[in-house]
């Protein structure tokens, strides 16, 4: 009966997703906005909820044409109301990793050329490609900006607007973000960073 439903469900997907990759149990809330579908992939058990705007935006590319841009969520991911995921090159979030609401991840912007008149009419261009470990947990509206590569198991605070890479097991705060704990495997707890 489940297989029956997961079947029926993913048919019924089809009008408004298209060519989505999704995975055995997994759901994306409506209402929902996704633009290059063919290239957002969605692992099994992972639920969008509702508001989520994911795009793919695939740009012309001399050095590399062959080039598929993607967004990728990992098996058993879970992403909050209202997230934003948007790419040209990859956004990838790895698997068992909860997102919180209003969540926003890009790993592109526009070009910035003042002689060019508006950003809005310049091109798209790929400042490196956004990963998120498995079994991290981000907190409401926390921005992650192109470049920024996330370790497994990794905590980012409410708000926290996190700009730079930090390895696996750190806990995140502020804007932009900064490590306050680190988590001891030894010992099986989080400890304070000492500044200085």
């Amino acid at each position: 009966m489940r297989r029956w439903a997961h079947t029926a469900a993913n048919w019924l997907y089809r009008p408004w997703t298209r060519n989505l990759q999704l995975g055995l149990h997994s759901t994306v809330g409506k209402p929902r906005l996704l633009s290059g579908a063919e290239f957002i992939q969605i692992g099994s058990g992972c639920h969008i909820r509702e508001g989520a705007w994911l795009g793919v935006y695939p740009q012309p590319n001399e050095a590399y044409p062959a080039h598929r841009p993607h967004i990728v969520l990992e098996d058993g991911a879970y992403m909050g109301f209202y997230a934003c995921l948007t790419a040209i090159d990859l956004v990838h979030i790895g698997a068992g990793s909860v997102i919180s609401d209003y969540f926003y991840a890009s790993d592109h912007t526009h070009e910035l050329d003042p002689r060019k008149g508006s950003p809005a009419s310049q091109p798209l261009v790929s400042k490196g490609p956004v990963r998120i470990g498995r079994n991290c947990i981000i907190g409401y509206r926390v921005s992650i900006l192109p470049g920024v590569v996330l370790g497994d198991s990794c905590v980012v605070g409410a708000h926290a607007v996190v700009t730079k890479s930090f390895p696996a097991m750190t806990m995140l705060v502020g804007a932009p973000a900064r490590v306050i704990k680190r988590f001891d495997l030894s010992d099986g707890c989080w400890k304070n960073v000492t500044s200085g």
